[in-house]
């Protein structure tokens, strides 16, 4: 079999040393990561990253095109990788190393060689709330080399910077103390005073449930699951984002479908690969008969360009899964053959004012999806072939 074939969720080594490379992943093997895939190239790694769920990543010293601090530089860069644990593994045990790995985002830092208690004790800070987080971290340690480097001005400016969300999540701890003795009213206050400083604190939206949950009010507790699940998707947290909808599911029964509503919301948002992720968690909450695709076809008709949604949702689909050719995907959701060459043609009035022009395109497509995607007293649509 081949070493590098698996499926997600999965742990990824990025070393061109294979006998390095071969040592960790023994260790993270015994670890628990039962899905562990070796690449050379900090190239392959992003892409991969871009298709896959990737739940962790241990980068060596060195990769045939780059560093690994500079492959970690380059995962940090993206808003969506910024809580991707990231783990460093060098020979340099030097103070100076350890910093400068902090600083581009390190979730931690490995020294070798390092044995299977080290790995253990990294990977629970790594995937634990004990710690900041990755983003925070880094921020924390350039405000303290800039001041050592006697530039207090961009010092302070970096610490204005990170104080809000410091803020945020002391808040969110207050709120945590206010809920577990009972004090509703102060954790919610807590975990809104929380948000109001980072809009992206998935944790107190939860907190925000728990609280209205206990008060009695279940429309509140559904409303907050939900934002904290469109949080947890955009930042790619994929499976605690399916746990959050699970229970908006089993407190709501016979509600809309929280993944899909989740994932009509990224949708019209423009985060197709988001909302990709979300829709492939849903098709198994889907009841017997039911077909996702012809969820997808109604969704990308209530965007702003339907044409465009179907393409974009069919290319991110495609990704999700490793397929190169979203075609028969898209298929599926526009139910019929895509045309390649958008045009003036006979299936296109191009005498119409620009307006009437789109007008004509949506009632086009609305007709498509409603004709193929919800057939009345039919057989069930064939399932998204993913």
């Amino acid at each position: 079999m081949d070493e590098n074939a698996t499926t997600t969720p999965l742990a990824v080594l990025a070393n061109a040393d294979r006998a390095e490379a071969a040592v960790d992943r023994t260790f993270l093997r015994e670890a628990g990561f039962t899905a562990v895939r070796t690449l050379t190239t900090g190239r392959e790694v992003m892409k991969l990253l871009d298709a896959e769920h990737v739940i962790l990543v241990v980068a060596g010293d060195h990769l045939e095109d780059m560093s690994g601090p500079d492959l970690l530089r380059k995962i940090r860069s993206r808003p969506l990788l910024v809580g991707l644990p990231v783990l460093l593994a060098s020979t340099s045990g030097d103070q100076s190393a350890v910093l400068q790995a902090m600083a581009a985002g390190s979730s931690g830092y490995l020294i070798r060689p390092y044995s299977q208690n080290a790995l253990a004790r990294q990977l629970k800070l790594a995937f634990s709330g004990q710690n900041l987080d990755a983003a925070r971290r880094a921020a924390l340690v350039r405000v303290r080399q800039e001041a050592d480097a006697g530039k207090a001005a961009k010092a302070a400016a970096l610490a204005r910077a990170v104080q809000p969300k410091e803020q945020a999540r002391a808040l969110y701890d207050q709120g945590l103390v206010h809920l577990a003795a009972r004090r509703l009213d102060q954790a919610i206050a807590a975990f809104n005073r929380a948000l109001a400083l980072d809009a992206l604190l998935a944790e107190a939206y939860i907190g925000l449930a728990r609280a209205w949950k206990t008060k009695g009010r279940s429309d509140l507790h559904r409303t907050y699951l939900e934002q904290a699940a469109e949080v947890l998707a955009r930042q790619r947290r994929f499976l605690e984002a399916r746990k959050v909808l699970a229970e908006v599911m089993a407190a709501n029964p016979g509600a809309a479908n929280p993944f899909l509503e989740a994932a009509h919301k990224l949708l019209r948002k423009g985060l197709y690969e988001e909302a990709a992720r979300l829709y492939l968690q849903a098709e198994s909450t889907l009841p017997v008969g039911h077909s996702l695709h012809a969820h997808l076809a109604r969704a990308c008709h209530f965007t702003s360009d339907p044409q465009t949604a179907a393409r974009c949702l069919a290319a991110a689909l495609a990704a999700a899964k490793g397929k190169a050719d979203p075609r028969d995907i898209l298929t599926l959701i526009l139910g019929a053959e895509p045309r390649t060459v958008e045009t003036d043609g006979p299936d296109r009035p191009g005498l119409l004012p620009p307006g009437l022009a789109d007008a004509w395109n949506v009632v086009k497509f609305t007709c498509k999806a409603f004709s193929t995607g919800r057939p009345p007293q039919q057989a069930a649509l064939p399932p998204l072939d993913l």
